[in-house]
């Protein structure tokens, strides 16, 4: 035997963000929620409705009705694989823009520079 449906203490708040939804995707969350509420079908009916997977539409049903709406995604970004520091990073593209400014044999004028104190005084 089927297990009831859960959720019906989002079902007003699944209807009144139905009527406001801006994507398809927000739509069909919000079908995955009332289907089975309303009209008593299963997570493969409720699927087959709305286009898409049985596990789609129980994860996004789950996520909508614990989190009692759509849940915000998570930002990518930051410096997960940094292989330096915030400050040699700074350091490193200093010294790039600084080799890109320069003019003629870039090797010969790296060695007569002396560069950790240059780059120490503009990063001040």
């Amino acid at each position: 035997m089927a297990r009831t449906a859960k959720g019906w203490e989002v079902l007003d708040k699944a209807k009144e963000m139905m009527a406001k939804a801006r994507t398809a995707n927000e739509l069909r969350i919000c079908q995955a929620v009332i289907l089975p509420l309303v009209y008593g079908m299963s997570t493969k009916q409720t699927a087959a409705c709305i286009g898409r997977s049985i596990s789609w539409t129980t994860h996004n049903r789950r996520l909508f009705i614990t989190t009692a709406g759509f849940a915000e995604r998570k930002r990518l970004g930051g410096r997960k694989n940094a292989n330096m520091s915030v400050s040699e990073e700074k350091y490193f593209s200093h010294l790039s823009s600084i080799r890109q400014g320069m003019e003629g044999s870039l090797s010969s004028r790296i060695s007569t520079v002396p560069w950790k104190s240059i780059l120490d005084a503009k990063l001040r």
